[in-house]
C-alpha cells in the first residue's frame, strides 16, 4: 500500500488548493493508498538555521512525513505567476 503525502501551500483553511488536495487524497484512498495532508498551518516553519540543531515540532513532523512518503503531491495557489512562499 503506497503512502502519499499532500502538502498544501496556503494558510487559509478550506482554500481551493486544500480542497483539491483533499479530493486527490480521497481518490487515492479509494484506490488503497494511505494518505496524509499537511496544510498551510503545518508549514508555518521557522527559518532554517544550519547552526541551530534544535528543530521545531512542525519541522520534525514535516520531515517524518516526507521520509514515510512513497509519493508527494504539492498544491499551491499561483501568486504573481509563481508558487506560494510556503511551498
Amino acid at each position: 500500500m503506497p503512502n502519499v503525502l499532500a502538502i498544501g501551500g496556503t494558510i487559509r483553511p478550506g482554500s481551493t488548493t486544500e480542497l483539491a488536495l483533499r479530493y486527490c487524497l480521497k481518490v487515492l484512498e479509494q484506490a488503497g493508498a494511505k494518505t496524509e495532508l499537511l496544510g498551510g498551518q503545518d508549514l508555518l516553519l521557522p527559518m532554517y538555521d544550519p547552526a541551530n540543531s534544535q528543530r521545531d515540532s512542525r519541522a520534525e513532523r514535516l520531515l517524518a512525513a516526507v521520509r514515510r512518503a512513497d509519493a508527494v503531491i504539492l498544491g499551491t495557489p499561483a501568486y504573481h505567476a509563481s508558487v506560494s512562499g510556503l511551498v
